[in-house]
């Protein structure tokens, strides 16, 4: 059997850095812990000072009461240890991670791809932080996520440099290769809905039915009987053609970027130019056929890298970033090299 079209097999993810906050940060909360204490102490001297400790129950009683307090105490010590100890940031090859301990037994986990990273930035505030070296890493998200914030972590330059780096490195491994990754797609996309569980079987075969009455793309019909969001569109066509996906709304493109293509390649293909790096053009694009990319390559004189956006997001885009210049711009009228830090990263 012929297996020319079967897509290689992903490199598995290797978990790179685990964050967590500097050790300083227990320092607070083990002082109230152990300030839990001198009620107890008050209570001694209390009893000492009356002459009650030569009485065998008041003896007894303070044995009790104090091995109770203490055990007390040293649980919630151990407490914020665990806290301390559990709530951390995983930076892997492919993601970053925030395991965030709400409770004891209640652990909020969110991710970041590393290709959706488009800035970080480092916070040393106050000279405690300065001196020991500890400090805010904010890593600005492209997607839905918004951003996060590693909080008191040691060393927050070099962990931002890690990020950096490692960002850089998926994107040029995989971003530069999204172009002869495209292929045709082997499953469709109300398959790959429905096996996602974003649309039940009866509303993806109502959906075929009136996209044979009138012709229209099945994506825009399932959006206008609200029977999938654009995140769900935009995720399932990312998968359908293997590349991967950005949420537009949250993307700041640099004006030198929109130079590198022409408005009237834009619009005709719904596409824009989000960044470059020394491998490749990218190009975030709303529907990403086989078709559609190999006329855009033809046109283009760089290599390109595609990202699947959502359709309106790039049509907003392009009115803003094109049509708010007082001209269309095309491809040649800045011959310079440009080179954006890959996903707004140096």
């Amino acid at each position: 059997m012929n297996q020319n079209n079967s897509t290689p097999p992903e490199k598995p993810e290797k978990i790179e850095k685990v964050y967590r906050r500097h050790i300083l940060n227990l320092l607070v909360p083990i002082s109230w812990s152990v300030m839990v204490l001198l009620p107890f102490i008050v209570v001694i001297i209390f009893v000492y000072r009356l002459g009650y400790t030569s009485e065998p129950l008041v003896l007894m009683g303070l044995w009790l009461f104090g091995g109770v307090y203490i055990i007390f105490v040293l649980s919630l010590m151990m407490m914020q240890w665990i806290i301390w100890y559990l709530d951390i940031w995983v930076l892997t090859s492919n993601h970053l991670i925030d395991t965030q301990l709400v409770s004891l037994f209640n652990r909020k986990i969110a991710h970041i791809p590393l290709n959706q990273i488009q800035d970080v930035q480092v916070g040393v505030k106050g000279y405690l932080p300065a001196i020991f070296r500890f400090g805010d890493v904010t890593v600005q998200s492209a997607g839905k996520e918004g951003s996060f914030k590693l909080s008191s972590i040691s060393n927050p330059k070099e962990a931002a440099r890690k990020i950096r780096k490692l960002c850089e490195a998926y994107q040029h491994q995989n971003l530069g290769e999204a172009a002869q990754k495209i292929i045709r797609p082997t499953q469709s996309l109300g398959n790959i809905l429905v096996s996602q569980n974003k649309l039940s079987h009866s509303d993806l075969t109502a959906a075929l039915n009136q996209q044979q009455r009138d012709g229209r793309q099945l994506g825009k019909i399932l959006l206008e009987k609200n029977l999938i969001t654009r995140e769900d569109l935009v995720s399932a066509l990312g998968s359908q053609y293997h590349i991967p996906s950005l949420d537009l709304s949250r993307y700041e493109i640099d004006p030198k970027i929109i130079k590198r293509m022409s408005y009237d390649t834009a619009v005709r293909y719904t596409v824009i130019p989000i960044s470059q790096s020394p491998e490749a053009l990218t190009v975030a694009i709303a529907h990403p056929s086989p078709e559609t990319i190999g006329e855009l390559a033809a046109q283009m004189d760089v290599p390109l890298a595609f990202m699947v956006a959502d359709e309106d997001y790039i049509k907003e885009a392009i009115r803003g970033y094109y049509q708010g210049a007082n001209k269309p711009v095309s491809s040649s009228d800045d011959d310079s090299p440009t080179t954006l830090e890959d996903l707004g990263l140096e």
